[in-house]
Order: C-alpha cells, then sequence, then structure tokens
C-alpha cells in the first residue's frame, strides 16, 4: 500500500488515513492530517522538518546501532535516550523560532501527547518528555557566559596538562670505588 505524498520545500509529505503519530525518516515527514486542527497541524510539519534538515534519522540510526552491540549495558539505553531528548529539544528549539507564538507551540506539544504507538527508528513528534521540552523552550542560551567559561577553562586545562608533560632525565655518574691503600712507615712494618 502506498502513501498519497507531495513534495514541498524539497521535503516528502506522506499523507496518511490510519491513527499514528506524525514523526519523520530522513526526507519523508509522515502524517495524518484529520487528526489535528491545520494550526497545529502546521506547527508539527515545522517541528518535523527541523529533524528531517538535520538529519536527526541517522543519529536514531547510530544510537539504535550501538544498542544492538551493547545491549546488556545499561549506559547504553541511557546513551540513546539522551540523544533522544537531544534532538527533541534541538527540533522543538528551531520549530518555536518560526511559528508565531511560543505558547501556541506549548499547547500543541501537550495537545500531541498520545499513548499511539509509532516506529522506533523514526523521529516522532509525541514522546512522554513534554514537561522537559516545555521546560527547554523558556530556557536560554547564555552564550557569553558559556564564552567565558571557555576562556577560562581551557587555558587552566592546557597548564594543567603542560605540568605533566615532564621530561624526567636520569644522568648516571660513574663512581670508581678504589680500595684504600695504607701507609705504612717502616717502623710500623717491623713491630708487625
Amino acid at each position: 500500500m502506498t502513501l498519497p505524498s507531495k513534495s514541498h520545500q524539497g521535503y516528502i509529505h506522506l499523507i496518511s488515513d490510519k491513527n499514528i503519530t506524525p514523526f519523520s525518516f530522513f526526507k519523508y515527514i509522515v502524517y495524518n492530517p484529520n487528526l489535528h486542527q491545520k494550526q497545529d497541524l502546521e506547527m508539527i510539519i515545522k517541528h518535523e522538518q527541523a529533524h528531517a534538515s538535520q538529519w536527526h534519522s541517522i543519529d536514531i540510526l547510530l544510537a539504535n546501532i550501538f544498542l544492538i552491540f551493547q545491549w546488556m549495558n545499561p549506559f547504553a539505553w541511557m546513551y540513546k535516550k539522551g540523544i533522544e531528548e537531544n534532538l527533541e529539544f534541538i527540533a522543538d528549539s528551531e520549530a518555536s523560532q518560526l511559528v508565531n507564538s511560543k505558547k501556541d507551540y506549548q499547547l500543541t506539544l501537550v495537545k500531541a501527547v498520545s499513548t499511539s504507538i509509532h516506529p522506533s527508528l523514526t523521529n516522532n513528534f509525541y514522546q512522554s518528555l513534554i514537561k522537559k521540552r516545555i521546560i527547554m523552550l523558556h530556557k536560554k542560551a547564555s552564550k557569553a557566559y558559556h564564552q567565558w567559561k571557555i576562556a577560562i577553562i581551557l587555558p587552566l586545562l592546557a597548564i594543567f596538562l603542560w605540568s605533566f608533560n615532564v621530561k624526567e632525565v636520569i644522568d648516571y655518574k660513574k663512581i670508581t670505588t678504589e680500595t684504600p691503600t695504607i701507609k705504612t712507615s717502616p717502623i710500623q712494618k717491623e713491630e708487625i
């Protein structure tokens, strides 16, 4: 079964009639327009375009491949979850700059909470971290603070690493061991 599609701004929109959550996979954006209001759908599509334009599908694929080899490692699972959260924060940040109202975007996030199943290898709009995503939308990046922090830490780190770069020179001196000779006087020889 092929989905009806349309090309828009370099992205391929696949329109589904199934009860699915919108998601993107590379340049493909899949959604059901009947499940969302027009204004909400526009914001969702901008979010998915942010995923597609930054090739987040590659990050998700690499995280899943890593997880295949490290499936018993709990840190691999946390790493994958961290990547997924970070990609959502990035897409939210970019999409919120393209919409008229951040408040409307946040309301769309809240409306989007759903229990629908989505493919695990795709970037989906819905996740259970809505609260974190809304909090991240309110945070402002302090570029000046980060630049000062880097300007101070990097020289200190360089000095710290340089302090361990000490060349140890061991100079061996040859010590001659001479046996001491006892000089005896002629008188002492006779007494012995």
